[in-house]
C-alpha cells in the first residue's frame, strides 16, 4: 500500500461545500463549492506548491537571516528560503499532524509539543477545519504553551483564492486596508507601514487587479460588526463568481500575492490572500508578536465563502445569496420587500443599517456599499417550487 506525499487525507463536506485536509502540515489541499474549486489545490501525492493551503506556525512569512533575540538570548533558525537567506513560514508545515477527531463536516488535527533548532519552545497547536452548508469554511487555530518558558508566536495560512479565470488580471478585488508595508527584494520590511490610499495597493473600493504586482502585507483592516476583515475576489471585473475570505480580529495583517515570480502554471492564476497575526520579520522586530506564557493559549479564526455569478435582470445586476429554511417557503412579495430594505441598507429584523459585508443582497460593480437603488420586485420574483429546488440542490443564488 502506497502512501501519498501529503499523508492521510481527511475529507469533509456540508451542503454544496467539500474540502480535503492533509496529515502533512494540517494543510487545506482543496476546497470546492458545487464541485468547482475556490482555492488553487494540488494532488494528494504532490507537495504543496508555493505554500498552497499550508498552515504557517509558529510564525508566518519571513525572518531576516533566520536570526532573532528573545528572552535575553539569541537564536538562529534554519534558512528554509536559501535563495533569499531567510527562514520562512514556520516549522510545522512539513511535519505530520495527529488526528484528534474527524466526522462528516469537520476535522481537528494536532501538532504535539516539541522544540526545534532555533526555537527551543514547546507549543501544542491544533487546527480545526469545519464546513457549514451556508457559511462555508471555518478554520480555528489554537496554540497552547505546554513548556516551562514563555514562547514567541505568530500564525498565518496560505490559501490561493480562485474564481476559475485564466488570470487574476480581470478579476475585481475588494480589500479595505489603511496601510501597506514596504518590502525589500528579499521580502523583508524596509520601512514602517505607509498609507494605502491612492497607491497601487489601495483596494478599499472594489477595482480590477489589472497589471498590479502584489506581494505585500496590508494592515489597518476595515472590519464588520463581527470583527471580521474581508477580502472579495470576483471574476469578470466584478460581474462573475466571487470568493470571499474573512479573518477574525486576531489576524491584523493580510498578505496578498499575485504570484508573478512563479512558473506559468501558477503565475497570476490565483490570488494568495494570507491572514497573518503579525507582519514579516516579527520575531526580529517584535511587531504584533504574541508571547505565550506557560499554560497560556490563544485561538484565531478565519474562513472562506463562495458565491454564484450574478443574475441578469434588465438594467440591474444582482449578486444574491439566499438561505432557504426547512420550515418555510419564500414568496416573491417577501423577497422583494427584503431586497428593497437591503438596497436601502436596512436590516429587516432590526430596522438598523447593515454592514456591506453582512448584507446578503449586494449591488455588483465598483460600488458595493449600501446604496439606495430602485430594485424592481419583478427582477427578483421567485416561486415556491424554485425555492424547494434551491434548498435541495444547495443553490446560493436566484434561479433564472
Amino acid at each position: 500500500m502506497t502512501v501519498p506525499l501529503t499523508g492521510h487525507q481527511y475529507a469533509i463536506s456540508a451542503g454544496p461545500y467539500r474540502a480535503t485536509v492533509t496529515e502533512l502540515g494540517a494543510g487545506l489541499r482543496e476546497l470546492l463549492f458545487r464541485d468547482e474549486p475556490v482555492i488553487a489545490g494540488h494532488e494528494a501525492d504532490e507537495l504543496p506548491p508555493h505554500g498552497a493551503g499550508q498552515l504557517l506556525a509558529p510564525w508566518p512569512n519571513r525572518i531576516n537571516g533566520g536570526r532573532y533575540a528573545f528572552g535575553g538570548a539569541n537564536f538562529q533558525l534554519a534558512l528554509t528560503e536559501p535563495a533569499r537567506g531567510n527562514a520562512i513560514h514556520g516549522l510545522t508545515r512539513w511535519t505530520p499532524w495527529t488526528a484528534v477527531s474527524h466526522d462528516a463536516g469537520s476535522v481537528l488535527l494536532r501538532s504535539s509539543p516539541h522544540g526545534y533548532q532555533g526555537y527551543p519552545f514547546c507549543l501544542e497547536i491544533e487546527a480545526g477545519y469545519r464546513l457549514h452548508p451556508d457559511h462555508g469554511l471555518h478554520v480555528a487555530i489554537t496554540a497552547r504553551n505546554r513548556g516551562s518558558h514563555a514562547a514567541p508566536y505568530g500564525t498565518g495560512s496560505h490559501p490561493y483564492l480562485t474564481v476559475r479565470t485564466s488570470s487574476v488580471d480581470d478579476c475585481e478585488l475588494s480589500l479595505p486596508a489603511g496601510s501597506w508595508l514596504p518590502m525589500d527584494d528579499r521580502g523583508i520590511p524596509s520601512g514602517p507601514p505607509a498609507p494605502a490610499e491612492g497607491t497601487p495597493y489601495d483596494f478599499g473600493r472594489p477595482r480590477p487587479i489589472g497589471t498590479t504586482r502584489l506581494d505585500h502585507a496590508l494592515t489597518g483592516l476595515e472590519r464588520d460588526g463581527d470583527g471580521r476583515a474581508w477580502a472579495h475576489l470576483t471574476a469578470n471585473g466584478g460581474s462573475g463568481a466571487r470568493v470571499s475570505l474573512w479573518a477574525g480580529e486576531g489576524y491584523r495583517w493580510l498578505q496578498v500575492f499575485t504570484g508573478d515570480p512563479l512558473e506559468p502554471r501558477w503565475r497570476r492564476k490565483a490570488l494568495a490572500v494570507e491572514p497573518m497575526t503579525c507582519p514579516p520579520n516579527a520575531f526580529a522586530t517584535g511587531d504584533d508578536l504574541l508571547v505565550l506564557q506557560p499554560g497560556e493559549a490563544v485561538t484565531h479564526t478565519w474562513g472562506i465563502q463562495a458565491w454564484l455569478p450574478v443574475v441578469e435582470h434588465g438594467p440591474q445586476r444582482l449578486l444574491v445569496s439566499v438561505d432557504i429554511g426547512d420550515d418555510a417557503q419564500l414568496h416573491a412579495r417577501s423577497v422583494a420587500a427584503t431586497i428593497r430594505a437591503r438596497s436601502a441598507g436596512v436590516s429587516m429584523s432590526s430596522g438598523r443599517p447593515v454592514s456591506p459585508h453582512s448584507t446578503r443582497v449586494t449591488r455588483s460593480g465598483r460600488e458595493r456599499r449600501n446604496v439606495l437603488a430602485p430594485w424592481s420586485p419583478a427582477a427578483v420574483a421567485i416561486t415556491s417550487a424554485q425555492c424547494s429546488r434551491a434548498r435541495s440542490t444547495g443553490l446560493r443564488a436566484w434561479p433564472s
